[in-house]
């Protein structure tokens, strides 16, 4: 099979999500056997579809996403310059099938299990805390002030494990948003949690900064520092943190896929995440631990303060979180035993070589001999 791939990105933050998934299908259809070559008359294009530009005299696939239950201004439009769309979960396949008559189908991502390996872990003891870990970029989508408000209430409900539990929040520098959960989290300083993480985004991001007592706001570019703690006990990389945390908190408000939930749960990191989207093809309370929601608006600021778009997205219920919170806390054997069933489940089913095959079977399905080596 020969295909054109149009895109690889180096980026991250907000834009970790695609260019992971960008690097890591391309390497597994390349050890697939797929030659990526230009003059193939298949173009691929894996990207945001307000960024698609088809190629000319080309059968164009676009693989895209989006996480709310309405597409923005223009993006019906530029869906519809596909000759196939591919997205990577049935929420999104239901929401793109609204804009166009064109096929969707369907290609769940993968996770790199050989590096997101399984870790044995064991309930913390000594001075070691109970870390509690959510990574993400800093918008409402993410459902960081979801995290706010629940530490807000586990942090006062459970004044004696203030020593015992830390929440470590792996971000990166975003313009502040637009979200309807307000939290009163009130720090040393005297500023709530949310005033302070957006003065903290504000300054260079080598800046790590420790807010509300034993919570941590910290950059994803850099490994988590603790004061006092040795340099060979801190994490320097991406799954060292996951294998660092004792459990994983994704409230978010719609995924795509769920990139970072796959990654923890293929560490068996215990879960909390929200049921929709793209979480929902891959995880199930038989291996983590779905909270309550409701659907809530959301809003799409730009830079200049602008709402771009107005659309709904899944709300997380703040007190079940804490509630699963204690869930996982005060039951870890059991929650353990749910992290590794999930981590035997990604291994087994949501591989990036499992991916690769997949979309080539899409791509061998519409476009036959055109592909054809």
């Amino acid at each position: 099979m020969k295909i054109h791939w149009t895109n690889l990105s180096n980026r991250i933050g907000v834009a970790y999500g695609y260019s992971t998934h960008q690097k890591r299908l391309y390497e597994a259809m390349v050890r697939q056997g797929v030659d990526m070559d230009e003059s193939s008359e298949v173009a691929v294009h894996l990207t945001t579809a307000d960024t698609f530009k088809p190629v000319e005299g080309k059968y164009n696939i676009l693989y895209s996403m989006y996480e709310c239950t309405t597409l923005p201004p223009g993006w019906p439009e530029r869906i519809n310059q596909a000759d196939l769309i591919v997205v990577p979960c049935h929420q999104n396949w239901e929401l793109f099938k609204q804009y166009t008559k064109k096929p969707v189908e369907i290609c769940l991502e993968g996770v790199d299990v050989d590096k997101y390996v399984y870790k044995e872990r064991i309930f913390p003891s000594g001075k070691q805390p109970f870390i509690f870990l959510w990574i993400g970029a800093t918008n409402p989508r993410k459902g960081t002030e979801h995290v706010m408000g629940a530490w807000n209430l586990w942090y006062n409900r459970y004044p004696e494990f203030r020593e015992k539990t830390m929440l470590v929040m792996k971000t990166t520098q975003e313009a502040d948003r637009t979200c309807e959960v307000e939290v009163e989290l009130v720090n040393e300083t005297g500023l709530t949690l949310s005033k302070a993480v957006k003065q903290e985004l504000e300054m260079p991001a080598e800046r790590i900064m420790s807010v509300a007592g034993n919570c941590i706001v910290d950059t994803r570019r850099l490994p988590v520092v603790l004061e006092g703690e040795p340099n060979s006990k801190r994490p320097d990389s991406l799954v060292e943190i996951y294998h660092w945390a004792h459990c994983f908190l994704l409230p978010s408000r719609g995924e795509g896929f769920g990139l970072t939930l796959a990654e923890a749960a293929s560490t068996g990191l215990p879960c909390i995440y929200t049921p929709w989207g793209g979480p929902r093809d891959f995880m199930t309370s038989e291996w983590g631990y779905p909270v309550k929601w409701k659907f809530a608006p959301v809003k799409t600021v730009r830079l200049d303060g602008q709402v771009s778009h107005e659309s709904w997205a899944a709300s997380a219920d703040i007190k079940h979180i804490v509630r699963r919170m204690e869930q996982v806390y005060f039951g870890y054997e059991a929650a353990l035993e749910k992290g590794k069933k999930a981590a035997a489940h990604m291994r087994k089913h949501f591989t990036w070589d499992i991916s690769a095959r997949r979309m080539m079977e899409i791509i061998e399905k519409y476009t036959g001999e055109r592909v054809a080596a």
